[in-house]
């Protein structure tokens, strides 16, 4: 039997139902997308009466997890604020009884005048035109809430862009409707804003008056305007119930307007944050960002595909596994060890490392052909495979992979595949990322179920790869978005006004986001933004430089022993913590000690012995595999004599010859550069706390990626087992959640050497017999310095010594 789908749903029960029951077109709102607590949320249907979001209206094809349905449009009622939440599953109707936790099915939905006559404080229609975007309708609806409930100073922050005159203008005339001849006054800080906002009145039937024109007369009429510096604010005869303030930024002035007008409603709409006004008004009563203007994209089907949620047509897992998780006691199974390196095509599970592990082992999951495998974590962009062909594997999933199962057998599995591998998809995967995580993206498998694939019908085009293309997105996305955007900027530029910056702004982001998708960062911007900031640093300091020739073949070569020094430095805090020392011993006495003096030649030839025992036996045992093919060590060896030590140890060469130079060795250090670009999917961090909001677990970290250390916050996965690290220590992380400790090797220094401002800094040499101490170097000051943890240094370093 043929599967009934949520858009067969849709057009051939959902909406008759609505229509029969009296709702317009203009009263329903199909999936808007909003994002609330870092999540983004996108139910199918809203219905609104006049403006205000009334109840929220979900859809299923299938009745499987009722408790998860009932659970989901909860979800969405409480952060949309409505009071009537419904669902249709298959072809019945439910709506949940929030008093008794449950779906009860009712035969027919409920008409307007039912759902309002229920309703509080119903707010009367108005003479504009009704608003189709939800957050302008949850502004709306939290101003009078908050004046049901008595407040007597509102604020609202919307961006520009996000249609703030158009929401208070629908509040005014709400207000306006009523029958209880309140008076409103709007005080504008700019005269010239005043009388556009009489021309829009105008417009709509709505009649004003100035308080310039009445001066100190009676008003006749109930919207009152006025500017800032009139000075017939002060007419006694005005005593308005609601007074709304446009954009007041003045400094002086406005808490005396404000005082004055104390026993009156104030509600306050601006775009731009203002201290002063937050601690007379208190926290906004909604709040819509710039950042919601850009990131809250409605990605519509091209011709062709239909959209369903993931969630509703497949079983989403999250593994468990850990390397040190598992009963060895009992290996009655072989399962393939999953990473996410792994996630490369062609995909051959063939190819995976294979261990005997016990049934009760975490993340052990039996695999079939279609699976999809997906990177949960990721920098710039998910990686994902299918599984073609398997017979009886066991994989071992963790924490970092999702497997994702079609089980809508109306669906193939491919087509799943290709959506979510596609250009659209990837970008359809970023909208669903965690916001407040800045340099490692991740997302949770609740926010992959709310995730639109869109699938082809029969009407799809052959060329589904150029349907869900980049250029095609581009196309769609200028028609759609940036070309409306720019005539209004554009008819802006005749206003006495003129064009506010923030829209030139939206534009911009908008355009710079299309840019990202069409066109990959430049070596140049990944290393600045995105290489840890021993290699980051010394980058920037080459490019700033790009005017002296001299210096800036000085800086190339430090380019290149910045990129030798950090290889190193983690090879030996590999070996020193991690690595099986009778695998991994370093046969040369003096390259197994070059942390002992400055020689380059002797720490090249320790990496070059790691990786040599790393290709003789298993390469995934280093914490960054990729160094074993990423890194040429007699590329090195030939950049070490050919540019560091000649320019080291020959005289000062004329400019044309350092021109000669730099064209020659630009390329070569680029291209060592150009082979680390896997760096840019590890961290190197300091881990400052943990805390829990929302249920969910964050981790808090310093990051030290491009050239300015970041705060960043990630929500950990459900049921994550935390390596164990010293706050105080620099680690790296890779996507899988492991760690890497990397002191006292790199540490954050803080002394009179750095003006007690904490530098990052790696050890250059250590120096022992009656010195017994750590030398090393600030890496944003470049100059010499004192390490901690000698002995700390001691004990790990005993990990070297000996085969044993």
């Amino acid at each position: 039997m043929k599967r009934v789908s949520e858009a067969d749903l849709r057009t051939s029960f959902v909406e008759p139902m609505l229509k029969n029951s009296g709702w317009e077109l203009d009263d329903i709102i199909r999936e808007p997308v909003f994002h609330s607590d870092g999540q983004i949320y996108r139910p199918d249907y809203v219905l609104a009466i006049d403006s205000i979001p009334v109840a929220i209206l979900e859809v299923k094809s299938s009745a499987n997890g009722l408790e998860n349905v009932k659970d989901q449009v909860e979800k969405y009622r409480s952060k949309i604020n409505t009071q009537y939440s419904f669902a249709v599953i298959e072809n019945k109707l439910y709506q949940v009884n929030t008093k008794k936790d449950s779906l009860e099915e009712i035969e027919t939905f409920p008409n307007k005048q039912t759902l309002s006559s229920n309703l509080n404080n119903l707010i009367p229609e108005s003479k504009l035109p009704k608003i189709k975007n939800l957050h302008q309708m949850q502004a709306i609806s939290s101003v009078f809430k908050s004046i049901n409930e008595g407040s007597k100073r509102i604020s609202v922050a919307m961006s520009t862009g996000s249609g703030k005159h158009l929401t208070q203008m629908k509040i005014i005339s709400k207000i306006l409707a009523d029958k209880s001849n309140d008076i409103i006054l709007v005080i504008f800080d700019r005269s010239v804003l005043k009388n556009q906002f009489s021309k829009s009145c105008e417009k709509i039937g709505l009649s004003t008056e100035d308080l310039d024109v009445i001066k100190s007369a009676a008003p006749s009429g109930r919207l009152l305007l006025a500017s800032a510096n009139d000075s017939n604010l002060n007419n006694k005869n005005v005593n308005p119930r609601y007074v709304f303030f446009e954009e007041m930024h003045r400094e002086n002035g406005s808490r005396e307007i404000f005082e004055r007008f104390s026993n009156s409603t104030l509600i306050y709409f601006s775009s731009t944050p203002n201290t002063e006004i937050d601690k007379f008004f208190g926290k906004p009563v909604y709040r819509y960002s710039l950042t919601n203007v850009i990131q809250e994209e409605v990605l519509t089907p091209p011709n062709g595909f239909e959209t369903v949620k993931l969630g509703e047509i497949a079983e989403l897992r999250v593994g468990r596994y850990t390397k040190n998780s598992g009963d060895t006691s009992k290996q009655d199974k072989s399962a393939r060890v999953l990473k996410i390196s792994d996630l490369s095509n062609p995909f051959n599970l063939s190819n995976i490392h294979k261990v005997d592990v016990s049934e009760s082992e975490k993340g052990l999951v039996k695999v079939f052909a279609g699976d999809i495998l997906l990177s949960r974590m990721f920098h710039s962009q998910p990686t994902l495979v299918i599984i073609d062909d398997c017979d009886k594997e066991y994989i071992l999933l963790p924490q970092s992979i999702v497997l994702i199962r079609v089980t809508d057998t109306s669906i193939s599995p491919l087509d799943v595949y290709n959506f979510l591998n596609s250009d659209i998809g990837k970008r359809a995967l970023a909208l669903y990322t965690n916001f407040g995580s800045t340099i490692q993206k991740s997302f949770s498998v609740k926010q992959l179920q709310e995730i639109g694939i869109f699938i082809p019908t029969g009407e799809a085009s052959d060329d589904v790869g150029l349907q869900l293309s980049a250029a095609r997105k581009t196309i769609q996305e200028i028609k759609e978005n940036i070309l409306p955007l720019l005539e209004d900027v554009e008819r802006s530029y005749s206003s006495p006004d003129g064009v506010e910056e923030s829209q030139l702004e939206v534009a911009g982001r908008r355009l710079e986001k299309l840019a990202s998708i069409l066109v990959p960062k430049s070596l140049e911007d990944r290393v600045l933004s995105s290489f840890p900031m021993p290699i980051a640093i010394p980058y920037q300091r080459f490019v700033n430089a790009r005017f002296n020739i001299y210096e800036q073949v000085m800086r190339l070569t430090d380019i290149y022993e910045s990129v030798c020094f950090f290889t190193y430095n983690i090879l030996l805090a590999d070996a020193c913590r991690r690595l099986d020392v009778s695998k991994y011993y370093v046969e040369n006495r003096k390259s197994r000690a070059a942390y002992n003096d400055f020689s380059m030649a002797d720490r090249l030839s320790f990496i070059e012995s790691i990786q040599d025992s790393a290709k003789k036996h298993d390469k995934s045992e280093l914490f960054i595999p990729e160094l074993i093919e990423g890194f040429s060590v007699p590329d090195a060896i030939k950049l070490k004599n050919d540019l560091r030590n000649q320019a080291a140890h020959t005289a000062t060469a004329s400019e044309h010859q350092q021109k000669r130079v730099l064209e020659r060795f630009l390329p070569i250090v680029e291209g060592m550069l150009e082979k680390l670009s896997f760096l840019e999917k590890y961290q190197m961090v300091r881990i400052s706390s943990f805390y829990y909001n929302n249920s969910d677990l964050i981790r808090r970290m310093e990051v030290y990626a491009g050239v300015v250390p970041l705060i960043d916050e990630q929500v950990l996965a459900e049921g994550i087992e935390l390596t164990p690290a010293d706050r105080n220590h620099i680690v790296l992380i890779d996507q899988e959640d492991n760690i890497l400790d990397l002191h006292p090797i790199y540490q954050l220094v803080s002394s009179d050497s750095t003006k007690f401002e904490p530098h990052i800094s790696y050890l250059k040499q250590r120096m022992g017999g009656n010195k017994n101490r750590l030398e090393g170097e600030s890496i944003p000051g470049a100059f010499n310095l004192d390490l901690e943890g000698f002995n700390d240094f001691e004990q790990i370093r005993t990990n070297l010594q000996s085969r044993t």
